[in-house]
């Protein structure tokens, strides 16, 4: 799968969390309720229009298995191959909500890299190539800071603004913990001067679906979404929550 999955661009919409993001993938796909549904996968063509497979809640409802999905995947991008971009050309994969960053890196189980408000292009460009590269790529979450951002998270120097700092975010993305930051001016030294010391320090975190959701009831916590939840089943969930009723 990982080796299929290098022809093509991985995306995730956050179906309750940006109204454009929900209104495209209700184009794509919904469920009984007629609404958008907290899962919805597709391949699609570079124009983000065109259908390269079935559309359904999940790969293992399009595919079936690991195998068919690899195989299917690998015909698409010979088919469908387009010419690669010149190199310093990609976009940054930076989030632009720490807040949901975090949540995203915790459900990843990866750590956040925050650039702040005063990282400038070339600091951010660095980071996006450090996030593209083969040694890195998976490794870690992006996302851009405001000033109130920085003031929520533990373990930053006091006072500081640092232009770049990597996090831990905690079993439920809700927190987070400083690992390492930096606020120098060379973009070259981003990578051993936070990246390296930030991956020493940083834990993942043992998860199955059961026990991590009956820890999640027992200790309050309760992820506010933006957007109203749609989804038939998760908003049941949610109504049942204790959270919920406060």
């Amino acid at each position: 799968m990982v080796k299929a999955a290098r022809g093509f661009v991985a995306i995730r919409p956050t179906s309750y969390e940006n109204a454009k993001e929900a209104a495209f993938l209700k184009t794509l796909f919904v469920g009984r309720s007629g609404e958008v549904e907290n899962t919805t996968f597709a391949l699609l063509k570079s124009d983000g229009k065109t259908r390269l497979s079935g559309i359904s809640r999940s790969p293992a409802q399009v595919f079936g298995n690991a195998t068919n999905m690899a195989a299917a995947m690998r015909k698409i991008h010979d088919t469908h191959r387009v010419n690669d971009k010149p190199a310093g050309s990609a976009v940054s994969p930076a989030l632009s909500s720490v807040r949901l960053a975090t949540n995203v890196a915790a459900c990843d189980n990866l750590p956040l890299v925050i650039l702040g408000p005063k990282a400038g292009p070339e600091i951010e460009k660095e980071l996006t190539r450090l996030f593209f590269d083969s040694q890195h790529k998976g490794h870690f979450v992006m996302a851009r800071a405001t000033d109130s951002d920085l003031a929520d998270l533990s373990g930053l120097s006091e006072g500081s603004s640092p232009k770049v700092v990597m996090v831990q975010p905690d079993v439920f993305g809700l927190k987070a913990e400083v690992l390492a930051q930096w606020d120098a001016d060379d973009p070259s030294k981003i990578e051993t001067s936070v990246l390296r010391p930030g991956f020493a320090q940083f834990h993942q975190f043992a998860k199955e679906f059961g026990p991590h959701r009956t820890s999640g009831v027992r200790s309050g916590a309760f992820w506010e979404t933006a957007l109203p939840v749609t989804d038939p089943q998760e908003k049941r969930a949610r109504d049942g929550h204790p959270q919920s009723r406060k």
